[in-house]
């Protein structure tokens, strides 16, 4: 999978990658075919679906003009650059048991 990072004209850095969801998957009208997932250094992530074709060899420019573009979604996840975990199930796992 390719991975691309960039500076913006603000100076944030961005990593951009392709997200193909999995068959099965429930999701919001125009990404059943995938879209293109933006984070930012400061923790933001966008989604832009669908996947323009030739993203991975684009100038910085265009990817700065895919990144603006793209929609904001709230984060699940940690950020890709450390390590994956639910903030949902390690809530559940953190709270009590009432028994």
């Amino acid at each position: 999978m390719p991975i691309r990072s960039f500076v913006d004209a603000d100076g944030v850095n961005w990593r951009v990658w392709a997200t193909t969801p999995s068959s099965g998957t429930v999701l919001s009208s125009g990404f059943e075919q995938g879209w293109l997932t933006f984070e930012g250094e400061s923790g933001g992530l966008r989604r832009l679906a669908p996947i323009p074709q030739g993203w991975e060899k684009v100038e910085t420019p265009r990817l700065c003009l895919f990144c603006r573009a793209a929609k904001e979604m709230p984060r699940r996840t940690t950020p890709v650059s450390g390590e994956l975990v639910n903030l949902e199930s390690q809530s559940l796992t953190s709270e009590q048991d009432p028994r």
